[in-house]
């Protein structure tokens, strides 16, 4: 930074001006002793018209009676200038000195360089990384509901079905649903005689099913492929046991299925599916609790309680995103309903932000409701 080799005269003075490096080590070698100050330049006006004394009050570092010198200071940051001043106190002889003002400030090493671009890097690359699988789990999910929809497509008849008289609910014996599955061997409600209302209902191969909102419990309208209102679902709120009950239309006359939580503390959350109008047990949804922490998956049973397929959501990373991402929970839902290993059915929730507000502090209940719909089919 400075370095200077000088004269000073009998009881006389030099003073240099530098820039404040944070560190400076201040390196004198003199023919005789001479007296030192390290002061801040805005302290001293006239630094040539300065007196010892005047510059001795207002020194932030002095060395008296020194010939050498190598001495490290760490200077004020909010400070800019320093003034070095070294004063001859012989009155009789001139004094030779060498002066050196050095940067001591330690420079950052190569390594901590690499550390703080790795640590700018590192969630730089993250983020790319997750928004190159996000993009590949959109165009899988994608694929998967292309195939299913085409299928659908090319099996659906261009005009809606004529509309078949639902039968009358039979006269079942009071008292709740059997709750164990039928022996081995029995055959199932399909092939037991005529149609149910549940079966008439759920014959074809595309559903939506809309929330209703502003209304007491958890309401589903059930429409069909062509658009008609075909079915409703509704649930009691704050009820010990889940209780899920299909009817023909929300006047809640004539129910034609029931699915109900076989236990109250019922951690791995089981659902029997029943035909209401036959009384007839069509099939189990258990929902496999410890994948489901990460990613909701719930296997399909049939009558005999036989894993016939599976409810899985769409995949790993997009679960992980609604779980834990802020704001993730309103990422709209996907699932795929797989029969015997292969894809059979999507499940895709529409985004609706009015609904997410009022349905997203419990949104489990309103999404099992969803897929036991979409499920049903699979089971009749």
């Amino acid at each position: 930074m400075l370095s200077k080799s000088f004269s000073v005269d009998a009881e006389g003075e030099k003073y240099y001006k530098f820039e404040n490096p944070g560190k400076v080590r201040v390196v004198l070698s003199s023919s005789d002793i001479v007296d030192v100050y390290l002061v801040l330049a805005a302290d001293i006006a006239d630094p040539g018209g300065a007196s010892e004394s005047d510059v001795e009050n207002k020194a932030e570092k002095r060395w008296d009676d020194v010939t050498t010198l190598n001495h490290t200071v760490r200077l004020s940051e909010s400070h800019t200038n320093y003034y070095i001043f070294i004063f001859n106190d012989d009155d009789i002889n001139d004094v030779t000195c060498t002066l050196q003002i050095v940067d001591d400030s330690e420079p950052a090493s190569w390594w901590m360089m690499i550390l703080f671009c790795l640590c700018l890097l590192i969630p730089v690359v993250l983020f790319i990384l997750f928004l190159v699988g996000l993009v590949m789990a959109i165009k899988k999910m994608n694929a998967r509901t292309d195939k299913i929809q085409q299928q659908a497509k090319s099996s659906k008849p261009a005009q809606p079905p004529p509309a078949q008289p639902m039968q009358q609910p039979q006269q079942a014996p009071p008292g709740q649903f059997q709750q164990q599955a039928p022996p081995m061997g029995v055959p199932t409600p399909s092939a037991m005689g005529p149609k149910t209302t549940a079966q008439q209902i759920f014959q074809g191969d595309s559903f939506r099913v809309d929330m209703k909102i502003m209304h007491v419990g958890y309401s589903y309208y059930i429409y069909d492929a062509w658009e008609r209102k075909i079915a409703f679902a509704f649930m009691k709120p704050l009820k010990l046991k889940e209780d899920i009950r299909i009817f023909t239309d929300d006047s809640k006359t004539n129910e034609i299925m029931s699915i109900q939580q076989e236990q109250v503390m019922d951690f791995m959350g089981k659902f029997d599916v029943w035909d209401s109008q036959s009384r007839q047990f069509l099939g189990l949804l258990n929902r496999k609790a410890a994948k489901s922490f990460l990613r909701d998956t719930w296997s399909i049973k049939n009558y005999n309680r036989q894993d016939v397929g599976e409810i899985k959501e769409d995949s790993q990373g997009m679960a992980i995103v609604r779980r834990f991402m802020p704001f993730g929970n309103f990422i709209p839902n996907a699932s795929f309903i797989k029969y015997q290993g292969s894809d059979v059915a999507v499940i895709r929730e529409k985004f609706r932000i009015l609904i997410k507000l009022l349905s997203g502090w419990q949104p489990s209940l309103g999404v099992t409701v969803m897929w036991v719909c979409s499920a049903c089919p699979t089971l009749l």
